[in-house]
């Protein structure tokens, strides 16, 4: 591959994950975790995290996602009830990032493409 080409794309790619990630840092994203965040406090006060009304009142916001993820899963949410929704966002969005990057590291070892070829990266990042 030539070189400008790889620049350019690499460019292109940052510039549009910066444009992305913007709003997440800002706390205007992620709407889906405010959804897991207001269950883990409703389970935490022994309301029905199932209930949108229930997740309404507890968050005091309009939530417009249902928890939707089996019982199991609750116990695992309940750090984020013991914290506030700013720390608990980003930390969150760090153990997304975390595991995203492990998930790179791994790929990078299994898949041989991967170490000489910066197309299936690109692709999976802007994904």
């Amino acid at each position: 591959m030539n070189k400008p080409l790889t620049l350019a794309i690499v460019l292109v790619a940052s510039i549009y994950a910066l444009q992305r990630l913007i709003p997440i840092l800002d706390g205007k994203e992620q709407y889906d975790f405010r959804t897991y965040y207001y269950a883990a406090q409703a389970y935490a006060r022994n309301m029905d995290p199932y209930n949108l009304q229930s997740l309404r009142d507890v968050s005091g916001r309009g939530i417009i996602l249902s928890f939707i993820y089996p019982p199991h899963c609750l116990p695992l949410l309940g750090p984020l009830a013991r914290i506030d929704y700013e720390k608990a966002y980003f930390g969150f969005l760090a153990a997304k990032i975390f595991a995203f990057g492990l998930l790179i590291w791994i790929w990078t070892r299994i898949v041989p493409t991967a170490q000489t070829d910066v197309w299936p990266l690109l692709v999976t990042a802007l994904l």
